[in-house]
């Protein structure tokens, strides 16, 4: 029988693979890394790891709550496919930020403080609007959680980038 503790174990283990590929070709391309000693700045910190998986998983969140989910109530209500789907590109995004936190390119720190400093400004606008006049309805409800979750993730991003700035 598959549990919530193999399935946690099984993601925990793949990401640090992945993680110590990207590290490896990262460092393949990098003349500071062959040397025997590193800068302490070189080696990812558990954190950003954390942070870059955060914003892999809010990525797969969030197709799924404004696109799968909505195809798939469409589908079994008889309804064209796009009715309920809330059109954005920011998936990506944060794909490409989580990529930036573990390989990290030059303009890494500068792109994790522009895309917060984004993110936070629209999502702070989106809930005034939103709060102003609250629609709970099903759809609305899942986009208010999955942007609680972002706004959560950029704050914390931010933070660390200017706070911790060695660290990204």
């Amino acid at each position: 029988m598959f549990n919530i503790r193999q399935l946690f174990y099984a993601y925990q283990t793949y990401f640090l693979r992945m993680t110590k590929k990207v590290i490896a070709m990262d460092h393949q391309h990098n003349p500071l890394a062959q040397t025997k000693q590193q800068p302490a700045n070189s080696v990812l910190s558990n954190w950003i790891i954390f942070l870059a998986h955060l914003l892999f998983i809010l990525a797969a969140w969030t197709l799924f709550i404004k696109y799968f989910f909505p195809i798939g109530y469409s589908i079994a209500n008889n309804e064209p496919l796009t009715r309920y789907i809330y059109w954005d590109l920011w998936p990506i995004a944060h794909i490409w930020l989580g990529w930036a936190l573990l390989a990290r390119p030059r303009y890494a720190r500068v792109l994790a403080i522009g895309m917060a400093v984004i993110e936070i400004i629209i999502i702070c606008t989106l809930f005034a609007r939103f709060l102003a006049e609250p629609d709970w309805s099903i759809w609305r409800t899942n986009w208010f959680i999955n942007k609680a979750f972002v706004l959560s993730c950029f704050v914390l991003i931010l933070g660390t980038a200017l706070y911790r700035p060695n660290k990204i």
